[in-house]
């Protein structure tokens, strides 16, 4: 089976054997689920995939302590960019400072923000291939400047107070189909009584 998804195709070239790479918030592809030893995501469908082929599929906030060390890994760029320096961060509170990993997305997905997010971010960039109108990245794990968790925001919406993260709806504030959404769950919960 050969790889489908653009990012993958380029990650398919760079060697033959993926057997201990650990893919963190990937794209739905066969030849990457069969590829790799297992997964963490957000996606509860990539989870499924992964685990109903006996991966080990974990989310950010399920991972044991000390699960990814020693692994190979790889970070699929997401196009919500502030999603993407979220996973930045937490790589590098999940590992120890100086552990290589590599950063893979398409063009149109802002992979080539990348380099100066890296540089802003104090970690070093360099470009291993480009290809499918993707890139490859190799960089390294730092010590972090500020908690992952810094990321969450609260926020004030029909009285209630909600929490969100980068790559969820409109992140740190209320988007239109969102307070729709309130608006009808508000609308269909049972009144009650005085």
């Amino acid at each position: 089976m050969s790889a489908q998804d653009p990012a993958c195709q380029l990650l398919a070239r760079q060697r033959d054997d993926y057997t201990a790479l650990w893919v963190v918030g990937p794209p739905l592809d066969s030849w990457l689920v069969d590829q790799s030893a297992g997964v963490v995501s957000g996606d509860f469908e990539a989870l499924n995939e992964w685990s109903a082929k006996n991966k080990q599929a974990r989310t950010p906030f399920d991972l044991a302590e000390g699960e990814l060390m020693g692994k190979e890994i790889v970070l699929f760029w997401p196009k919500a960019h502030q999603l993407g320096i979220w996973w930045l961060k937490w790589l590098c509170e999940q590992l120890p400072s100086g552990t290589p990993f590599e950063v893979v997305g398409e063009h149109q997905g802002g992979i080539k923000r990348v380099p100066k997010m890296l540089e802003e971010l104090g970690m070093p960039c360099d470009k291993r291939d480009n290809a499918r109108r993707c890139s490859l990245f190799a960089t390294h794990t730092i010590a972090p400047e500020s908690a992952s968790e810094s990321a969450w925001q609260n926020f004030e919406a029909l009285g209630l107070t909600l929490v969100s993260h980068p790559g969820v709806f409109g992140h740190g504030k209320v988007d239109e189909g969102t307070l729709l959404m309130l608006e009808s769950i508000e609308s269909s919960l049972p009144k009650k009584a005085a």
